[in-house]
């Protein structure tokens, strides 16, 4: 196996502090908001402390990166974000490793992502299920796309080993391992007839899909190929570990169209036809010519790129080891400088304090308006019991009114009551003494009448 891709990664890690920490002239990028992304703390920057290894387009302004850190064992993962602010970004999955490449199917239905222990991921965008296959790919994958049905998937290892993988059956359905070193990229021929793969031996290799059978081999340089894209009519370019972006016609021996000032890390077709180089050092090579003889130099981008996108002519993101996915921008002929890294990081210092200073004064208006109803309540239960006992004092003065009431009613009765029997008792006996009177007076008058 060539191992020259593996130490040039161990010669990233040895300089992971170095790389993207020097800021030179760039075009103009979409800075950073910090925003409070995906439920984290104001300081837990999406990007913060992860690169931006490869790029995938979405639909509707979205794209997809994959994520790793300096430790390629360390978990990965998988984010979307906004064409229009890179920090208009949520994680969607995690993987047990760095995650190496991303890319999504041709109708953009599905995500699918490798990591460094061959782990593959395949995720739906419109529901966000996440499948995990452990192994699938036995070893490092740094190599994915989808087919032109977006039923099946190629992917190469570190190992040489390319493989056809059904999304249906959950599988591999074909693989085959070449005798030219690590698989570096893939790219589907326009007909998705024919798989081009790149290698870490300089060696591309043409097969055909998906059966995986051998068409040619095309010796492009000594030094691994970091890329490869189609153009049209089954034009080919490469990027190599060399600087060099090389054209390969049909039947044609690979041209020299550009001389970057590092590895080639990346290349991307423009919408339009053309094509975008970046060098891992972050410099920025264009042409929008349909078939370019030869690269300009369009921007000296960000350090530490990995991967590119070209969204059209004039807009390209670039995918970095510390500043996130960084957009490159020109309006006319005028190419903006972008802010550097310590600039972003004054930035995502100012907008953590602020966010702070909004999560203060939010938590002291809720305290406030928590005192404020609690004070509230307090009065409404006072005046409420104010009331109560208003109430409770008014109905007791009615009842001992009835009662008052009641009482001189019951003794007026009783009164008449009393007077009247007193009466009719005096009516009585005065009664009873007249009849005995008249008695007596009868008795009286009686003898009399005798004589």
């Amino acid at each position: 196996m060539n191992m020259q891709p593996f130490l040039s990664f161990i010669r990233l890690n040895c300089f992971t502090l170095l790389l993207g920490c020097v800021a030179g002239p760039l075009v103009c990028v979409v800075g950073p908001s910090i925003a409070n992304l995906h439920a984290q703390e104001p300081t837990e920057w999406l990007w913060f402390d992860r690169w931006v290894t490869s790029l995938a387009p979405g639909s509707d302004g979205t794209l997809y990166a994959s994520l790793a850190t300096g430790m390629p064992h360390r978990e990965g993962a998988v984010a979307k974000f906004s064409d229009e602010n890179p920090d208009d970004a949520k994680e969607l999955y995690k993987q047990p490793a760095a995650v190496w490449a991303v890319a999504t199917s041709p109708d953009k239905s599905m995500i699918g992502s490798t990591d460094y222990q061959g782990n593959l991921a395949i995720s739906s965008i419109s529901s966000g299920e996440t499948k995990h296959f452990p192994k699938a790919f036995t070893s490092w994958t740094r190599a994915i796309a989808f087919a032109a049905d977006s039923k099946h998937m190629a992917a190469g290892n570190e190992s040489g080993t390319v493989f056809a993988w059904s999304v249906g059956e959950e599988k591999s359905i074909a693989s085959r391992e070449l005798a030219s070193g690590q698989i570096m990229s893939i790219a589907f021929s326009p007909n998705g007839e024919t798989l081009a793969v790149a290698t870490g031996s300089g060696k591309l290799q043409l097969v055909k899909w998906p059966t995986l059978e051998s068409i040619k081999e095309v010796t492009v340089g000594t030094q691994p190929l970091w890329s490869v894209v189609y153009g049209n009519n089954n034009l080919l370019w490469v990027g190599g570990a060399d600087g060099t972006v090389k054209r390969i016609a049909s039947d044609s021996e690979p041209v020299e169209i550009a001389k970057l000032n590092d590895w080639v890390t990346s290349l991307s077709t423009l919408p339009g036809g053309g094509l975008v180089a970046v060098s891992m050092r972050g410099q920025v090579k264009r042409s929008s010519e349909a078939d370019p003889k030869k690269l300009l130099d369009w921007a000296a981008g960000p350090k530490g790129a990995w991967g590119v996108h070209a969204i059209n002519s004039d807009r390209i993101v670039v995918a970095t080891r510390s500043l996130g996915p960084s957009v490159l921008q020109s309006v006319g002929q005028l190419q903006y400088v972008a802010k550097d890294l310590e600039t972003k990081k004054a930035e995502r210092k100012a907008a953590a304090e602020k966010i702070a200073a909004e999560k203060a004064a939010a938590e002291k208006a809720a305290e406030e308006k928590k005192a404020a109803e609690k004070l509230a309540a307090e009065r409404a239960e006072a005046e409420k019991k104010v009331e109560a006992e208003k109430k409770a004092a008014a109905d007791k003065a009615a009842a001992d009114k009835a009662a008052a009431d009641k009482a001189a009613a019951d003794k007026a009765a009783a009164d008449k009551a009393a007077a009247d029997k007193a009466a009719a008792d005096k009516a009585a006996a005065d009664k009873a003494a007249a009849d005995k009177a008249a008695a007596d007076k009868a008795a009286a008058d009686k003898p009399k009448a005798q004589e």
